[in-house]
């Protein structure tokens, strides 16, 4: 057996990571695409104590829709420098696919791209971000995006100021030429897609949202009991993506380590209703955007009786001829049995007023990427999305279902299920079945597909 020396191995460590990094630049501008990823939650030191960590990233999956035969190989590095209360961070890397119909043709091909590279400034409650990177604003639905941005966060506990700036396009945007699932299947012929520009600065988008979080012991002076634990499941979008960490199943991520026998209902008891409640202001523009795009609204998050914890959003799209009202429901719940198992639920509703006849929703860069295939977004709604997740803590299992539709024009509606294994700390398989109907269908669609994704 050859062994190498600490010196050899931190070199190899950097060079890999560096190849795929390299790589990933070379073709900056042409070959952006989202994919799922664990890659920032691995990264580790090269050496004990060193300011540079890394990790990379490996994913294989293979499937069918309908008579269509499909693969995809992704490998990703990433390195982080941290010094005092700065950080820098790259992420590229390249990624293959191969299409093939009844026999007949293969479409393969093969493309390089950056993922990430910004550079960050934090303290305990502030933090700046420049650079190239994704997004999400802290309401419920209106950035989910890859831009080239200035993002500002502030938490100090009783209010958080989340602001950011930036410029999206085409070739690098989630929803971009190469991004999506487009590339491997587009069951649903000539949906409205949103319209980025080709080049920074044709379209842009500047939003804030200003959020207060009332104190446990400002509303245990009024007498409110309400036991729910609030505690919230954020969202990946995912061009590949399964149901607990990408933007298509969004519910639900992987669930925290927790205590074997842990109450739910006793588990992070708050004395209060209101968990947040905060003011939105969003705008889209540019040389590419005819006309302009203004929204405001409020959003709030209650924790309700029996107990369930209940989103909501409330919006108000200022664009000519075209004003709407949007508004956003969720209601969510989660049970931790005796054994550490856990299940989570969640009904999420998107919805709309029209001020103006026939208005329709404009946002660009929500990428709600809701079911695995029909992918619904905010141009689909009046839309709804249900899901149930059970996850066996000591078998680092999981299950999951979810209904989604679209209830106007094509009338979309989807059923996932998907079963997920964790082995060891470095390798995910994950299956995936999907039944996709649509007006404009004769028969349903079926996807089914498998993935092992391997991060170290």
């Amino acid at each position: 057996m050859i062994r190498l020396s600490l010196k050899e191995n931190v070199s190899i460590r950097i060079r890999i990571v560096l190849i795929l990094l390299i790589l990933g630049m070379s073709d900056f501008a042409a070959a952006q695409w989202e994919c799922r990823s664990g890659l920032a939650g691995h990264l580790k030191p090269i050496v004990k104590d060193a300011p540079i960590r890394w990790a990379v990233e490996n994913t294989i999956s293979f499937g069918k829709v309908d008579d269509i035969t499909i693969s995809n190989m992704q490998a990703f590095g990433g390195m982080e420098l941290s010094f005092n209360k700065h950080q820098l961070f790259g992420e590229g890397g390249l990624k293959g696919w191969r299409t093939k119909q009844d026999d007949i043709g293969i479409n393969k091909k093969i493309r390089l791209g950056l993922r990430e590279l910004f550079y960050r400034y934090y303290t305990e409650k502030t933090s700046l971000t420049a650079g190239f990177q994704s997004l999400i604003l802290s309401d419920y639905f209106l950035v989910n995006e890859r831009a080239m941005a200035v993002n500002f966060n502030h938490n100090d506990k009783s209010y958080i100021i989340d602001a950011k700036i930036g410029s999206v396009a085409k070739k690098y945007s989630r929803y971009g030429t190469f991004c999506s699932v487009k590339y491997l299947y587009d069951i649903i012929p000539g949906r409205e897609l949103p319209f980025f520009g080709n080049s920074i600065g044709e379209t842009n988008f500047a939003g804030a949202v200003v959020s207060w979080i009332p104190s446990p012991k400002e509303e245990a002076s009024k007498d409110i009991t309400s036991e729910d634990d609030s505690s919230q499941t954020g969202s990946l979008d995912g061009e590949f993506g399964e149901f607990e960490d990408s933007g298509e199943f969004n519910e639900f991520e992987e669930f925290e380590d927790i205590n074997i026998g842990e109450d739910k209902n006793t588990a992070g008891k708050k004395n209060r209703i209101v968990n947040q409640a905060g003011l939105i202001f969003y705008e889209e523009f540019g040389s590419k955007i005819d006309k302009p795009k203004y929204y405001v609204g409020a959003l709030a998050e209650f924790d309700l009786p029996l107990p369930f914890t209940l989103e909501t959003e409330l919006l108000h799209q200022q664009i000519e001829n075209n004003k709407a009202l949007i508004y956003y429901l969720r209601m969510k719940n989660e049970h931790i049995w005796n054994l550490g198992n856990r299940t989570a639920w969640s009904l999420k509703y998107f919805g709309k007023y029209n001020i103006d006849d026939d208005a329709s929703i404009n946002t660009s860069f929500s990428n709600l990427f809701i079911g695995e295939a029909a992918r619904l977004n905010t141009l689909d709604i009046p839309l709804y999305q249900a899901a149930v997740k059970h996850s066996f803590s000591k078998l680092r299992l999981h299950i999951k279902i979810q209904a989604v539709g679209q209830l106007k024009d094509d009338e979309i509606s989807e059923i996932d299920f998907a079963i997920g294994k964790r082995f060891y700390n470095y390798f995910k398989l994950t299956g995936i079945f999907s039944r996709i109907n649509a007006i404009i269908f004769n028969e349903p669609f079926y996807l089914a597909r498998l993935e092992l994704r391997t991060t170290f």
